[in-house]
């Protein structure tokens, strides 16, 4: 299986490195540039201070109840498990078998790199970051992260049921 997707990737001149930088290089400075922004806006002289969001007094200030940055770190995690829950049960079957063959492989010194499980992981280490941080930023800051994760997360869910039912 795997030197028939390597075949395939040669064949149609494609990359799975490819796939995993180049949409960064594109969300990358849209997510900076839009994350300066709103904390330029965020920053006093405001009208900002005087605005509230739900349980927010002001948009300035960093949440207190810390309900901002869990979400922010939930959605954040959800994202790396997004994947599992459309999987269907051949499918987790199949993951559990090729995870191991890795292990037995790795048991005899042949270490293959995986770079869907190296992204999983990632994503699942990024969440604590994202937490500490936002609970410091102006609260602004974090609900316009936290939604553009939630909308991130309907996405993938949404991307991952449309392709479940292409199979």
């Amino acid at each position: 299986l795997n030197s028939y997707r390597k075949e395939l990737l040669k064949k149609h001149n494609a990359s799975s490195l490819r796939q995993l930088i180049l949409p960064n290089i594109v969300q990358v400075p849209i997510f900076l540039g839009l994350t300066l922004l709103t904390y330029r806006l965020c920053t006093e002289p405001t009208p900002l201070e005087m605005e509230s969001f739900l349980w927010i007094d002001s948009l300035v200030r960093p949440d207190s109840s810390m309900i901002v940055p869990v979400a922010l770190g939930v959605a954040t995690f959800a994202m790396a498990e997004t994947r599992s829950w459309t999987m269907t049960a051949a499918e987790k079957a199949q993951q559990d078998r090729a995870r191991t063959q890795r292990r037995l492989r790795a048991a005899e010194g042949k270490v293959e790199f995986n770079i869907a499980e190296s992204m999983k992981s990632a994503i699942r280490l990024v969440a604590l970051p994202r937490i500490i941080v936002t609970s410091f930023a102006p609260a602004g800051l974090g609900i316009v992260w936290l939604t553009n994760s939630v909308f991130g997360l309907i996405q993938n869910v949404c991307f991952d049921i449309i392709s479940r039912r292409n199979r």
